[in-house]
């Protein structure tokens, strides 16, 4: 690691300055500086070095955040099972598994190698989860590189395109989106901006854009409602009751099915963010009342805890005015 300025020189005799610096809690950055406007410079740069410096690990993926510390995701014995109808979950996978082995046939059709793949759908339905696994899958299957950005009420439209530079930069690559719908709604980016991006990457670049979105009725049309900026949307629902007792049955191994099946029964419109947290309100009462595993009364117990916040929680923990005399009248 190194603060300063260095100086580059390019084959081509094109030379700029790269200065990197410590963050504000006086940390080395994984963001630099460079005193050239030549994206297409830069991305030569940055090939050459990722070439020379970086070191496929088959256990790690390496996702790089343009505006923020980069992530590693663990890849190795990772549980990523995911409880989505067979058919859509085959078809995503399929889908990115043919954009990524299939550049030579986009080339020979004389296809442009780009496509955008949007999830949408309620919080807590598996989008995020369902990136992750891409993420690992495609690590790796197919070595791809990752870049993502973080979006809030300050991200601009330089990030932006640094986001989509990089992952030029890097292809074969995956640019994750996530929601979407914020980003030129409640961030500094602007809808013409962001069409802009989507329509110029060059062609045969390798670049699979996903991107997420719990409100995609927020999304402009221009965006998801035209191929060749997001190709496929597919639509993440809270789980029906087949799979929510195919959930609870591979977190709950052992348990009656009886006793399975009445609890997803209990829980019909949770969200997989709520069973998840049913197996940890579990959990914790397993510990609290010293029991070596989660019973069948714990289960029970925390299934009707959760329920009962469930229930609150759709009418915003707001107590109706019944409840709210029988409280009076109790205290």
């Amino acid at each position: 690691m190194w603060v300063g300025a260095i100086r580059i020189h390019s084959p081509e005799g094109k030379d700029f300055i790269l200065f990197s610096y410590l963050s504000h809690r006086d940390e080395f950055c994984d963001q630099y500086l460079a005193s050239t406007d030549d994206l297409g410079l830069l991305q030569r740069f940055i090939r050459t070095v990722s070439r020379r410096f970086q070191r496929w690990n088959r256990n790690k993926a390496h996702v790089i955040v343009a505006n923020a510390p980069n992530i590693d995701i663990d890849c190795h014995g990772q549980d990523e099972t995911m409880f989505l109808p067979h058919a859509m979950l085959d078809d995503i996978e399929s889908q990115v598994a043919a954009f990524f082995t299939g550049r030579d046939i986009f080339q020979r059709l004389g296809i442009r190698h780009q496509r955008g793949f949007l999830f949408v759908g309620p919080p807590g339905t598996g989008k995020t989860m369902m990136m992750r696994r891409l993420i690992r899958t495609c690590h790796q299957q197919y070595k791809v590189k990752f870049v993502t950005l973080t979006i809030g009420k300050n991200t601009d439209e330089g990030e932006l395109g640094m986001a989509f530079s990089m992952a030029e930069a890097q292809a074969p690559a995956m640019l994750l989106l996530e929601d979407l719908d914020s980003l030129t709604r409640e961030s500094q980016v602007s809808r013409s901006a962001f069409l802009a991006l989507l329509d110029g990457l060059k062609a045969n670049k390798g670049i699979l854009i996903i991107g997420t979105s719990n409100n995609p009725e927020q999304i402009d049309p221009a965006l998801i409602h035209r191929p060749s900026r997001f190709d496929r949307v597919w639509s993440f629902p809270v789980p029906e009751l087949a799979l929510r007792h195919r959930y609870l049955a591979h977190h709950f191994p052992g348990m009656a099915l009886d006793i399975i099946e009445s609890v997803a029964t209990q829980t019909g419109n949770w969200s997989y963010a709520y069973l998840n947290e049913l197996r940890t309100t579990a959990a914790i009462l397993a510990v609290g009342q010293g029991a070596g595993e989660v019973t069948t009364e714990i289960l029970l117990q925390a299934t009707t805890t959760l329920a009962s916040q469930f229930n609150a929680g759709r009418k915003s923990h707001t107590p109706s005015l019944a409840e709210r005399e029988l409280g009076f009248k109790g205290a």
